[in-house]
């Protein structure tokens, strides 16, 4: 198997990860559930994305 194969399926599975994989909430209580879970992964990902942006400029400063 090529290495970029299992890159892009890596790839794959850490954006079903982040974007909280195809869930099909079907009684109030998993709905509830499944917001809950929504919620913090969004919040995961605004921290997540933020600290990416901070080292990035960081670096872009230490090049200049």
């Amino acid at each position: 198997m090529p290495d970029s194969y299992k890159y892009l399926e890596n790839l794959y599975y850490a954006i079903l990860f982040l974007g909280g994989n195809e869930m099909g909430p079907r009684t109030d209580t998993e709905i509830t559930l499944c917001t809950i879970i929504l919620v913090c992964m969004a919040i995961f990902n605004a921290w997540l994305f933020g600290d990416m942006a901070v080292l990035s400029e960081m670096s872009g400063r230490k090049q200049a």
